[in-house]
């Protein structure tokens, strides 16, 4: 029986030492999210290293499709047998403070190239998003989908929502005047579609 549980114990130690052996090859470990670990690779670009099947062949399929367009990482390799992916790197997380002025201009522009190419990436929120040189970047292409029948990349309302969040400085959330009625306590107004003068 102590034969057993020391063969078991070799055995998760070995796995764990593979995975850690995995990481040491990042030259600098950025974070980690529900799916990939992200860190930089030798050569300078970003390497995501994929924990299921299924979010590493969505990633690789989808940024197939984006490669080229403007605000998002560009696919510069694919190593299978590893699950991992390897992006150009596309600048620090965006927040408030990097805000750009025409944030509301760049992700309107983020919608209308998937509403081309008949995407959605279901986690477009500012959380995945980064901004270098103030451009903004979409950098989580993980859970996306084909865009089918009536369906929207993102409605107008939450994506209102996610500009004046980054718009308005922590303190002014913090004191309650971006509340769940906006700022001042006034109800938003249902923006429905996204306005036609944006598009």
């Amino acid at each position: 029986m102590n034969w057993l549980l020391i063969i078991i114990i070799v055995i998760i130690l070995i796995f764990l030492f593979r995975d850690e052996k995995v990481y040491e090859r990042f030259t600098e470990f950025i974070g980690q999210g529900a799916q990939s670990k992200v860190g930089f690779a030798k050569n300078g670009s970003v390497k995501k290293k994929h924990r299921s099947d299924s979010g590493f062949k969505c990633e690789k399929k989808y940024l197939n499709i984006v490669k080229g367009e403007n605000h998002v990482p560009q696919l510069l390799r694919v190593k299978e047998n590893k699950k991992t992916i390897y992006v150009t790197w596309c600048g620090k997380p965006l927040k408030h403070d990097n805000c750009p002025p025409d944030i509301e201009k760049q992700l309107y522009e983020l919608v209308r190239m998937m509403e081309r190419l008949k995407i959605k990436n279901t986690d477009f929120r500012a959380g995945n998003m980064t901004v270098e040189d103030g451009i903004v970047y979409l950098v989580d292409w993980g859970m996306v989908r084909d865009l089918g029948g009536n369906d929207e990349v993102i409605t107008a309302k939450r994506l209102a929502s996610m500009i004046e969040n980054l718009k308005t400085p922590p303190s002014a959330k913090r004191n309650g005047r971006n509340g769940r009625n906006g700022r001042n306590g006034r109800k938003s107004k249902n923006l429905g579609r996204i306005p036609v003068a944006l598009r």
